[in-house]
């Protein structure tokens, strides 16, 4: 795109219009208008909609949120936390009883191109993104959980995690440590795992140490694995495609433990509540079964009454009638 002639905003500066078109009653004319904005784009986020909805756009002093059609959105893959420039149209529409503007996305630009390469593997990703199912696999009930996770051989996320896992004791955790550099040690643990629930931890870093969880192959071999998926790589600022691809992405190590702890304790007391419950409505079936039994036996009785009652009634009535007889005789 050739820049030269057209004025480029930024997200803080569109940020500033949208104020000002909101305090206005009426939307000035520039609301109608198109904008380039530059800034770096959020995560791409894959729903089941025609639409990326509400991506983030940011610099360092402001952010603007995107709706980025797919068929525009899934070229950009690639350029997640990359600095881009969009060009678009405002739109205002209600969001929890106030009024949100994001930008209608028609067309993005890369500030600088990525390689062939990279292009030919963000292709392939896309493939894998369509092709992985929709629905998030449910966390496992079980009796007893066996949880692999995978680490770096020296980590202090370990220490983490194992502190927010402590008091279950119906987990058995099996450390996988690996060079959490290495694509192919990775994967080879990935595949090895035999656990209920498997994890993916590691902690912060330089952005270029994340990339090996953008490797084509190791994300294969996430996908293809059938058991519960946790990712918690890096901090909340570090996000990348096997967090798009796991049934959890938590934003830490330690968030991730906490996540195993309360479902697991949310868990077991459901299932003490389903006792509770079954107990009381046992109870309550055998309190009523027995005042039923009750209300029969004597319903039995009244039926026995009744019946003699009945048998005394024509004795006496036979009697009457005899002695009618006899008295016209």
């Amino acid at each position: 795109m050739n820049n030269n002639h057209i004025k480029i905003y930024t997200p803080y500066a569109i940020s500033k219009i949208i104020e000002n078109l909101i305090v206005r009653p009426i939307l000035s004319k520039n609301s109608n208008e198109g904008f380039y904005i530059k800034g770096i784009l959020g995560e791409l986020k894959q729903n089941d909609y025609p639409y990326f909805y509400n991506i983030p756009l940011r610099d360092d002093m402001g952010i603007i949120y995107l709706d980025i059609p797919k068929k525009i959105g899934e070229q950009f893959i690639g350029y997640q936390n990359k600095e881009v420039c969009v060009f678009g149209h405002l739109k205002a529409k209600t969001w929890q009883g106030g009024v949100q503007f994001t930008l209608d996305v028609s067309n993005i630009s890369p500030v600088q191109e990525i390689s062939p390469e990279l292009q030919r593997q963000e292709k392939t990703l896309i493939q894998i993104l369509r092709s992985t199912p929709k629905i998030t696999r449910t966390f496992p009930d079980l009796e007893r959980y066996k949880i692999d996770i995978i680490c770096g051989v020296s980590s202090q996320v370990r220490l983490d995690f194992e502190r927010q896992v402590t008091g279950l004791n119906n987990i058995e955790l099996n450390f996988i440590p690996v060079n959490i550099l290495s694509t192919s040690e990775i994967i080879s643990a990935i595949n090895a795992s035999k656990g209920d629930i498997l994890i993916l931890l590691r902690g912060g870093g330089s952005p270029s140490e994340f990339e090996v969880f953008n490797d084509l192959e190791l994300l294969s071999a996430w996908v293809n694995k059938s058991t519960y998926k946790i990712s918690a790589l890096g901090h909340t600022e570090h996000k990348t495609y096997i967090d798009i691809l796991s049934d959890l992405s938590a934003d830490t190590p330690t968030m991730a433990g906490s996540f195993i702890k309360n479902t697991i304790l949310s868990i077991q007391k459901a299932k003490e509540h389903e006792k509770e419950i079954l107990t009381i409505q046992n109870r309550l079936i055998e309190e009523w079964s027995k005042k039923l039994k009750e209300r029969e036996d004597i319903l039995m009785k009244d039926i026995v009454s009744l019946k003699q009652y009945k048998a005394i009634s024509m004795v006496i009535i036979a009697g009457l009638i005899l002695l009618l007889i006899i008295s016209y005789i």
